[in-house]
């Protein structure tokens, strides 16, 4: 009897196919299979989402930014602008070159990083690998150095591009009566868009003893004042946008490689 009974014990509860039991979960809901609890689960696709949505942000200004970029390279007309106003600016080094020229070689790149950067970190994710998710976050950190760089850049040279600026709308007031043109069409364009007129003001046309075009804003404001305003802003809200975006696409793959 006793060996039945203990025959029986044997099968049902033997000491060999004894496991230890996992401590309860969290959040008191049972183990998935693979032993991860449903909370890390759902903590792991939110940070797939995350990633996902910080790298399409990351990838849409990145082909803006791109496209920007690649516009003020190739456009004929700026080009043409360019070529008349600094006319041996085809010859000259690239250490040479006009502001304007180097900014647009730094959208150029740091546009196509953007959107190089964004693919990796979206097929990182897809895969959940976390080497290509290591590799990702220490890419992006080092473009975040860069991007860092390229601003103090721009803070470095704030002075060439606002004398640039301002050489450059000075030169389209004093050549605007000498036809139908690019610089005619140029200037039209900024006063229209920025609301604004001349460089400083209406008295600019009044200088060369010329009339303010119809084009000119009525308040006479100056499109120095106006486009460097302008500029100042739209740094500052992209610098934000940009440093609150690659913050988050660096935590969310370390806070994934961690968890």
């Amino acid at each position: 009897m006793a060996s039945r009974s203990g025959g029986r014990f044997e099968k049902s509860r033997s000491w060999r196919s004894y496991r230890a039991l996992p401590p309860p979960s969290p959040s008191g809901l049972p183990y998935n299979a693979d032993g991860t609890s449903p909370s890390y689960e759902s903590c792991a696709s939110w940070v797939k989402y995350g990633i996902y949505a910080c790298n399409i942000v990351f990838l849409l200004v990145g082909i803006l930014t791109l496209a920007v970029g690649a516009w003020l390279r190739t456009d004929s007309r700026f080009r043409e602008f360019l070529s008349e106003r600094y006319r041996n600016v085809v010859e000259e080094a690239f250490w040479q070159a006009p502001t304007l020229y180097i900014f647009s070689y730094i959208t150029i790149v740091l546009g196509a990083s953007m959107v190089v950067i964004s693919i990796f970190g979206c097929c990182g994710a897809i895969v959940q690998s976390r080497a290509l998710l290591l590799i990702y976050s220490v890419i992006v950190g080092i473009l975040s150095l860069c991007t860092l760089s390229a601003g103090i850049y721009v803070m470095y040279k704030r002075d060439g591009i606002d004398v640039e600026v301002s050489d450059a709308l000075n030169y389209m007031v004093q050549h605007y009566y000498q036809g139908a043109g690019v610089i005619q069409e140029s200037l039209d364009r900024l006063q229209q868009t920025f609301r604004c007129c001349g460089n400083a003001g209406c008295s600019d046309f009044k200088v060369f003893r010329q009339d303010p075009p119809r084009t000119c804003d009525i308040r006479c404001d100056g499109c120095h004042y106006r486009i460097m305003l302008a500029l100042r802003i739209g740094f500052s809200v992209s610098f934000i946008v940009f440093s609150l975006v690659v913050l988050l696409q660096v935590s969310l793959p370390l806070l994934n490689l961690i968890s």
